[in-house]
């Protein structure tokens, strides 16, 4: 309450950002937590395949080891305006992607991993931890988005109104054809 007696309203707090870069490697040791967000329009490779790039991916990061692996596990989600491919509007879609990776250095380790995990080519200290989530996401995302449920009432609309251009189109033709008066001088 107020000195007025009014009530205030908070904001509701917001996500901090994710680190763009980072060290997996010490932070896997650590055993690390990250959750934070990370903007859709500093992801001009996934934002390409969006209606818009309007939103945050919300990103849950569970960094730690797996025997003798640094591993990085978590969960992405984030709600996405993308078009759709049967009637070619606007719809929503939520994304949720699931990532289980191991670090590896070189090919050789990637082919002796287990098969739960993906590998990540650690190439050097500090990694591009938006790139990586970057990465899955375009992997996650499905190769054709349609709505859910029919577009038919789209459709239908679109057909009906062809129809209508198609019969004022054949209705201009017959005023406009120069050969109509030879057809009325022909039955006189």
């Amino acid at each position: 309450m107020t000195s007025r007696g009014e009530t205030a309203t908070i904001a509701p707090l917001m996500q901090p950002l994710i680190p763009e870069f980072l060290d997996f490697v010490q932070k896997a040791d650590q055993g690390a937590v990250i959750k934070g967000v990370w903007p859709l329009n500093r992801m001009h490779r996934f934002t390409a395949m969006l209606h818009t790039d309007e939103g945050v991916v919300e990103a849950v990061l569970q960094f730690g080891r797996h025997g003798k692996l640094r591993t990085l596990s978590g969960e992405l989600s984030a709600d996405l305006a993308v078009t759709c491919q049967r009637c070619l509007q606007p719809m929503q879609y939520s994304l949720q992607a699931q990532l289980s990776l191991a670090l590896v250095k070189d090919d050789g380790q990637a082919e002796s991993l287990p098969d739960m995990f993906e590998p990540l080519l650690l190439e050097a200290e500090e990694v591009n931890l938006a790139e990586v989530i970057e990465d899955e996401l375009l992997l996650a995302l499905p190769l054709v988005l349609v709505h859910e449920h029919d577009c038919s009432d789209f459709l239908q609309q679109q057909a009906q109104r062809l129809k209508q251009d198609a019969a004022k189109a054949a209705e201009q033709k017959v005023i406009n054809n120069p050969f109509a008066v030879l057809k009325d001088l022909r039955k006189e």
